[in-house]
């Protein structure tokens, strides 16, 4: 049971992962330049919080 569960969970946590490395094309593409890039999407994606 236990051993069924860790697995679950590290299932869960490579997911996340997955989804926590996505990138935004339009950061770094064509568009970077756009009004909408750079004071939208731009400030939309920024982390808020601080790694310590």
């Amino acid at each position: 049971m236990a051993q069924a569960v860790r697995a679950e969970v590290k299932r869960k946590v490579e997911e996340a992962g997955s989804w926590l490395k996505a990138g935004l094309p339009a950061l770094r593409g064509l568009s970077a330049g756009a009004p909408w890039v750079k004071h939208v999407l731009r400030e939309l994606s920024r982390p808020s919080f601080e790694l310590a």
